[in-house]
């Protein structure tokens, strides 16, 4: 054979080759970030998810103890559903609930409008500053009780304070004047 033909070898990857290694890559990491985003944003969700549980359990803890309050008020008069349902539809502050993650000293709960549980004033950003509102949604006639015995409540929370980018949880409870039976 002559040393003029003799063939080269050169072994490596041609460009096109190195181009569809480059876009596999890609697509890769990608996907990669794309799940994490996804993570990320679920993480957010279920955290935001047990703070506004957490937070509505405390309000209606709150409103429990001030109903055995107002039932105990009234039970001593003659029209004690009439009485009960005076102090709940006067009633427009109550004691903020203390609540983990949260500085609400000096705030109080506010019935009927939707408020910051948190002083604007001194706002934390190492803390939860959602927004809510709570308002009686319902009053409940009894034919047993010969009147309106029962007062549904209803809290809306917004997670995300001010930013309003998050979804809104909805909670609801009712709270029922034990006694006035004919």
């Amino acid at each position: 054979m002559n040393a003029r033909f003799r063939k080269i070898t050169v072994s490596g990857f041609t460009l096109v080759e190195v181009a569809l290694a480059i876009l596999a890559v890609g697509l890769g990491l990608l996907a990669i970030f794309g799940v994490s985003q996804s993570a990320l944003e679920n993480t957010v969700e279920n955290r935001n998810d047990a703070r506004c549980d957490r937070f509505a359990d405390a309000v209606f803890g709150t409103l429990r103890e001030y109903d055995r309050v107002f039932a105990a008020n009234a039970a001593s008069n003659r029209n004690a559903v009439a009485v009960w349902r005076y102090h709940w539809a006067n009633c427009k502050e109550l004691p903020f609930p203390t609540v983990s993650g949260m500085h609400t000293n000096g705030l109080t709960l506010k019935i009927g409008t939707i408020q910051p549980a948190f002083d604007e004033n001194d706002i934390s950003l190492t803390e939860w500053n959602p927004y809510y509102e709570l308002f009686i949604s319902t009053n409940g006639y009894s034919e047993v009780a010969g009147g309106y015995n029962y007062l549904g409540f209803r809290l809306a929370v917004v997670p995300d304070g001010a930013l309003y980018d998050g979804k809104v949880r909805y909670y609801k409870t009712a709270l029922f004047y034990p006694g006035g039976l004919p």
